[in-house]
């Protein structure tokens, strides 16, 4: 099973890099970091914008024109692509370590020769569903909070449409959406639906609510690499730690859980962004 065989092809997969012009200023970063750690990436690159010219090297520009949604955005970009797997990165997700294409094209082969519909690389949050040893990949449950979301992934692109429907929204709240799926969905397994469990594609984080995040800064300083900020401002300390805390509490403490914590705390003023 490999990509060099005729029954596979490198147009069947493409790697698109969703953005829109408010984020440019990110854009240098993300080049820079997958040029490093991925200098020899065989497959096709897709960054997609609104109206700005942008010219990186060996980087295939999709324009999308005037913003409406970020959901709008995705489904004018893949109606422009024509590869049937697509791996989906926002454009602060940096490469962090050395990419092996030998790793990661077994990885393509396999979901192309089982035509797998949604393959996660990122263990965030942490797989629920048994292991299958076989592909060493973890299953991924109807039932699984945040088991579909926008973490560095391998999409079906026709799966991928399907979810997007016809409205508009952002890439918040198509998470959302498919977390109140989960909850009136069963046990089994989501058909065609994995997390990778080899660890072949590590990234990091740099924008969280539009502002750097300090961990990520420091990650790359320690690499020899210092990002300007620039115009956009950094989170503090508290903001960070707080935003680990949360996400700490939210993959490993039960939903049921968590709805009690939410109402105590609500009671004594603490807002949330959403109640699941």
């Amino acid at each position: 099973m490999n990509l060099n065989s005729s029954e596979f092809s490198l147009d069947d997969f493409a790697i698109v890099i969703l953005s829109f012009d408010g984020y440019s200023d990110l854009w240098e970063y993300f080049f820079k970091f997958f040029n490093m750690y991925w200098p020899d990436c065989p497959y096709k690159l897709y960054l997609v914008t609104n109206n700005k010219d942008v010219d990186f090297n060996n980087v295939i520009v999709i324009k999308t024109g005037d913003e409406i949604s970020w959901s709008n955005r995705t489904r004018i970009a893949l109606s422009k692509i024509s590869a049937k797997y697509v791996l989906l990165l926002l454009e602060d997700y940096f490469i962090g370590k050395e990419v092996s294409n030998h790793d990661f094209n077994k990885i393509v082969a396999k979901i192309l020769l089982n035509k797998y519909r949604y393959y996660r690389l990122n263990r965030n949050p942490p797989p629920r569903g048994r292991i299958d040893k076989s592909i060493n990949a973890y299953e991924i449950n109807e039932n699984e909070e945040y088991g579909i979301n926008l973490q560095p992934a391998l999409w079906n692109k026709d799966f991928l449409i399907n979810l997007l429907g016809n409205g508009n929204y952002s890439a918040w709240e198509f998470e959302i959406n498919q977390l109140k799926k989960t909850y009136v969905l069963s046990k089994k397994h989501m058909e065609g639906c994995y997390v990778d469990n080899s660890n072949v594609f590590i990234i990091y984080n740099g924008v969280l609510k539009g502002k750097w995040i300090p961990g990520t800064l420091k990650y790359y300083r320690n690499q020899g690499i210092v990002i300007d900020p620039g115009n956009r401002a950094v989170l503090k300390a508290s903001e960070e730690w707080n935003h680990i805390v949360r996400t700490y509490i939210r993959n490993h403490i039960p939903y049921w859980a968590r709805k009690v914590i939410k109402k105590l705390m609500t009671q004594i003023g603490v807002k949330f962004v959403t109640k699941y």
